[in-house]
């Protein structure tokens, strides 16, 4: 619903890039980068992601700046492309949290958990899918890194993609694997530190 978007839209890299944020599924907003080929539409999806989150519109701009050699190659080819962001990364939220249960309260969304940063990457989805501009039943997604773990969590239990890349996932969370004697706890968070993990 292009209603719920706050869109601008500014040249990045000598391209035209629509910034917006999109409403996630508990009212937060988080930042988008969309790219259109020429042509009337409706195109083709193409989403990427990358990372842990957080960050923002500065990771998104960034991103078009840095980062953007494949997303030009598919809009040249017709397909529209978006960097998508979202919340940071929950230690073993996948795992711990359970799946998200929705409910109404005084007419009002009730969650049983926080959303995790995959299904705000749902969440893009379906808000992108809404666009005039978007072949909704053409949708795909691209993940690198923990992003590529989103993409297997997202596909274990989202259906309304057409395609989906893992490239190079980050899925220790999501296959469940027990961290070996390179991972460690850091002493001032308590949290793990996987950097140095073998698998």
């Amino acid at each position: 619903m292009i209603e719920e978007m706050f869109i601008v839209d500014q040249k990045i890299d000598g391209k035209n890039v629509k910034l917006m944020y999109v409403e996630t599924w508990d009212g937060l907003y988080t930042a988008v980068g969309l790219r259109i080929p020429n042509g009337n539409g409706p195109f083709p999806l193409v989403l990427f992601s990358y990372g842990n989150g957080g960050e923002g519109m500065p990771w998104i701009i960034k991103a078009f700046e840095n980062k953007a050699y494949t997303i030009n190659k598919f809009v040249e080819a017709g397909f529209a492309c978006a960097w998508i962001r979202y919340r940071t990364e929950v230690e073993l939220g996948y795992n711990n949290g359970g799946p998200l249960i929705r409910d109404k309260r005084q007419g009002s969304d009730l969650f049983n958990r926080s959303p995790l940063e995959y299904e705000d990457e749902i969440s893009v989805v379906e808000q992108l899918k809404s666009l005039p501009i978007i072949d909704s039943n053409r949708v795909g997604l691209v993940g690198m890194s923990h992003g590529g773990e989103m993409a297997l969590k997202i596909i274990s239990e989202y259906h309304g993609l057409k395609a989906v890349v893992a490239s190079e996932p980050a899925a220790h969370e999501f296959l469940c694997l027990n961290p070996d004697k390179t991972t460690f706890i850091n002493e001032e968070t308590q949290l793990r530190n996987i950097e140095k993990m073998e698998m």
